[in-house]
Parts: C-alpha cells; sequence; structure tokens
C-alpha cells in the first residue's frame, strides 16, 4: 500500500508548509450537516482547506441498534431485514455531497462506518456482539465502496473505525476483545481495497490508567491486531473531554509512542480536541494550541473534533475561525485590545438586572464575563453575534444577596481573556 506519512512540522501541505503545529484534518458527525447541498458543503470544505485542513473524517455513515441499521447517510442497499423499524433515509444525500464537494477542493476523507451507542453499555464484554458489528460494518463498506469509490477516486480516501476504546484497568479478556473487534473490520478492509488506510481514535482519561500501563495495554493489543502498512492510530488528547489535563498530556503521548512504534507500519496522529466540556464551548484558543505544541513532538500530523462543530463560520464560529487562521498565518496568537463595556443596572424584586454593551470595532471580543464579588458569576458567549456593530446581553442576578454586592463587566476575547473591566456596587 502506498501511503504518505505526514509530519505537520516539516512537510509541504494545503494552504503550504509550517514549522509550528497546525491542523491537517477534522471530524464531521452527520447530523447537523445532512441537508447541506454539494454546493453548500463544497463551501464549507474550502474555508478549511484554506487554512491547511485537508482530511476530513466523517465520524459515521449510518447508525444502528441491535434490531438493525436507523439512519443512514448515504445512497444504502440494505435489506429490509437488515432495518430496524426506526430506519431512517433522509439524510442520504450527505456522503455523496461530501465526496463531490471534496473531489472538487482537493480534500481525503476517511469514511466511518457503523455507530451503535450500544457501545457505551456493550465495549468488548459480548463477543457475540462485536460480532454482529463487524459484520454490519463491513457490508455497509461494500455498499460504499461499489457506489462512491470509482465516482470519487481521490476523495474517498480512508475508512474510519467508529468504535471509541479507552483506556481502562483492561483484563487480558477485555484486550483480546479489542483486538478482535478491530481484526473485524481490518480484515473486511483488506478484502474491499488493501490500499485504503483506516483510522481510529481512541481516547484517554487520567482516571482510567496510568501513561506506563497505558502503553503496555496498546502494546499488548497491537501485538494481536492486523493493521496494515498506512493505518493511523489518531489518539483523542481528551482535553476537552475534561478526561485528563493539559500538564498530563505528555507523558500518556509519549507512552503510546512507545506502543506504536512495535507496529510496524502504524502512523501516530493527534486528535487534539477544540471543545470545552464545562461550557460545551469553543476552546480558548491559548489552550488549544498547547494541547497542539505538547502533543505535536510525538505524531505526525494533527487533527481535530471538530473545527467543523466548533470553530466553523457555518456554525457562528466566524470569530474562532479568523483567530486561528491569524495563528496559521503567523504561528503566534492574535493580540485584541477590548474596551470596558457599558453598564447599566436596575435593582428590582427579580434582583439585580445588568444590561451591558460594547461597540464591536476591532472584532476581537466573543462574549462577556460578570463577575460578583471578585467570583466569575457568568460568562456570557456571544460567537453568533460576530461582526454586529454592537455586542450587548441581558442577565439578571436573581440571588444578588444582602449587604454590600461588587460587580466587574469586562468583555472577553477569542482567547478567552478579560478586557477591560467596568465596575458597579449594590447596597443590599
Amino acid at each position: 500500500m502506498e501511503f504518505r506519512a505526514y509530519n505537520a512540522c516539516q512537510e509541504e501541505k494545503a494552504g503550504g508548509g509550517k514549522k509550528y503545529p497546525v491542523l491537517r484534518g477534522n471530524f464531521m458527525q452527520p447530523g447537523a450537516f445532512k441537508g447541506y447541498s454539494a454546493e453548500k458543503m463544497k463551501s464549507h470544505l474550502q474555508t478549511m482547506y484554506d487554512i491547511g485542513i485537508d482530511i476530513l473524517v466523517l465520524q459515521w455513515s449510518f447508525e444502528n441498534t441491535s434490531e438493525g441499521v436507523t439512519n443512514v447517510y448515504y445512497r444504502s442497499s440494505f435489506e429490509s431485514a437488515d432495518k430496524s423499524s426506526a430506519y431512517n433515509a433522509s439524510g442520504e444525500t450527505l456522503l455523496g455531497n461530501i465526496l463531490e464537494a471534496a473531489e472538487a477542493v482537493g480534500v481525503k476523507v476517511f469514511v466511518g462506518l457503523n455507530n451503535n451507542d450500544e457501545w457505551w453499555e456493550k465495549a468488548v464484554s459480548d463477543k457475540a456482539w462485536l460480532t454482529a458489528q463487524a459484520e454490519l460494518g463491513i457490508k455497509g463498506a461494500k455498499q460504499l465502496y461499489a457506489t462512491y469509490k470509482k465516482q470519487y477516486p481521490n476523495a474517498f480516501y480512508g475508512w474510519y473505525f467508529v468504535f471509541e476504546m479507552y483506556n481502562t484497568a483492561a483484563t487480558r479478556e477485555m484486550m483480546e476483545n479489542g483486538a478482535y473487534l478491530l481484526n473485524g473490520f481490518c480484515d473486511g478492509l483488506t478484502e474491499i481495497d488493501a490500499g485504503m488506510p483506516m483510522m481510529l481514535s481512541p481516547f484517554l482519561s487520567a482516571y482510567g490508567t496510568e501513561p506506563e500501563v497505558t502503553g503496555q495495554q496498546w502494546k499488548e493489543i497491537f501485538s494481536m491486531t492486523h493493521f496494515r502498512e498506512g493505518d493511523i492510530f489518531c489518539c483523542q488528547d481528551s482535553v476537552g473531554a475534561g478526561f485528563i489535563t493539559v500538564d498530563q498530556l505528555d507523558g500518556y503521548f509519549k507512552a503510546i509512542k512507545e506502543a506504536v512504534d512495535t507496529k510496524k507500519g502504524l502512523h501516530f496522529w493527534a486528535n487534539n480536541e477544540d471543545f470545552d466540556q464545562a461550557s460545551w464551548g469553543t476552546a480558548p484558543l491559548d489552550r488549544f494550541v498547547k494541547q497542539l505544541q505538547i502533543s505535536d513532538p510525538y505524531v505526525e500530523a494533527h487533527i481535530t473534533f471538530a473545527y467543523s462543530h466548533h470553530q466553523h463560520p457555518d456554525m457562528g464560529k466566524t470569530g474562532h475561525h479568523e483567530a486561528y487562521k491569524y495563528y496559521y498565518e503567523n504561528g503566534n496568537l492574535p493580540t485584541y485590545d477590548l474596551a470596558s463595556p457599558t453598564v447599566e443596572y436596575e435593582v428590582g424584586r427579580e434582583g439585580v438586572s445588568i444590561r451591558g454593551t460594547l461597540p464591536n470595532e476591532n472584532k476581537g471580543a466573543m462574549g462577556f464575563r460578570i463577575y460578583k464579588n471578585g467570583e466569575l458569576l457568568k460568562l456570557i458567549n456571544l460567537t453568533k453575534d460576530y461582526g454586529k456593530s454592537l455586542l450587548s446581553f441581558n442577565f439578571t442576578d436573581t440571588v444578588a444577596g444582602a449587604g454590600s454586592v461588587a460587580y466587574k463587566v469586562c468583555a472577553v476575547d477569542y482567547r478567552y481573556r478579560d478586557g477591560a473591566y467596568s465596575e458597579f456596587t449594590v447596597n443590599g
């Protein structure tokens, strides 16, 4: 198989070569995009291609339960026996539109197969269930290959293994079952086309095992798997999900890199998470760039979950997109000089009603923070108001408290740093 390893620091790629870590790829979950036409998807992909993102991972192309297939996002040919009573083909044009757009833009697509949420209950405990998932996944893969590969030979580039494995206090049987599931997909995909790489993206948890144990577990699993030369182990850094801290990241990636090196031909990429589980919003750019920098010495490329959802203008994230674009083009973080907002307040029966406004002239503000007696009371994310001439908010502190209460209000930039404060005190 021919597969060119990619080094994020040294090689040329879409948008030009960089000496600092940047994104090459992005995840997309199908539900949010099933209404996109090919032309709209082309615009979506072009926006990312212009900042070096030339790989798209469609996280899954169909969904199923133990009863059968539920939702499909391609022109499937599942038999009636494969379909559940909840079968839904309303999104069947999505993958075709993605591949048409990707072929035109120059993006390589890794197509995810079946997604079954029962995984989060069963994981690797039920071998019969694992067998059924692999068999159904390969059945779908054969349909996908027959339908799209000849039409979109460059865009339809690889496969994505949907089931997210994770480090835990695993028994030998659990590791054997994990390898069994991986081999069910690897062997089936090899029969379809041995030249198309498969990517998997397990996640990490500092609450699972220590880095050294995690590395040893993956070494054992790798020793039992049938990975082909060119397959990609693209580990989630799990910082966005809150399972690991930035400070813990280096130790885990170092251990996993040593494990990957024991499997000939297996590539190691990073899936750096660009969201913040605490708010389910976009991560501060400072933190995200730090994740790239820490994982970069160990990996060949960086992708993210998920630029399409958390940083793309189509999702109202124009400011976040332009902040990352600045980093991509310059190698350093943008700076903003945010004025203090104009604040009005009123004390009433409901509490303290606060209204803040800020002219958005430098377009650096993504929201506001309100502090109460020195403690953060509220972060107001206004990223969808990007480009408006005036940013504003209304908020009521319904538990204002007794006695003297001091408030501070400031704008927040795309690095989640505070601008200048406006302050006032309410006497109860």
